[in-house]
């Protein structure tokens, strides 16, 4: 069995491509088989619950206030839908992100993101 991406990659399980566009990060998944697919999913969905059961009793990833691992969890919970993975399926994660895009900072630094993207071309 294997259990990183990097060797999943390897033995041609699976490929991905992300590139930015100007409406956000597109990815683009290509699996070997359905088979693949349905593993990755179901590895997604197992790390995500750990999150989520996680999350259910904090306000943070780690100890008592606003760490890089917050920020870290947000921008890849953000970029899931991306992926086609909704995290509406763990209702922890969901108050999590909403209460991390509150942050000023945070705010500040997607409005950011979303004019870089603006001038980009594809």
């Amino acid at each position: 069995m294997i259990h990183s991406p990097l060797r999943a990659q390897q033995k041609g399980q699976w490929r991905v491509c992300f590139r930015w566009t100007p409406d956000g990060p597109e990815a683009t998944f290509w699996y070997a088989n359905e088979a693949a697919k349905a593993s990755a999913r179901e590895r997604i969905g197992k790390n995500l619950s750990v999150a989520a059961d996680h999350l259910e009793s904090r306000q943070h990833v780690v100890g008592e206030r606003f760490t890089v691992a917050d920020a870290y969890l947000a921008w890849s919970l953000l970029l899931l839908k991306y992926g086609g993975v909704d995290v509406a399926d763990w209702p922890p994660l969901v108050s999590y992100l909403d209460r991390i895009q509150q942050r000023p900072q945070v705010k500040a630094a997607i409005e950011t993101e979303q004019e870089i993207r603006k001038t980009l071309t594809v």
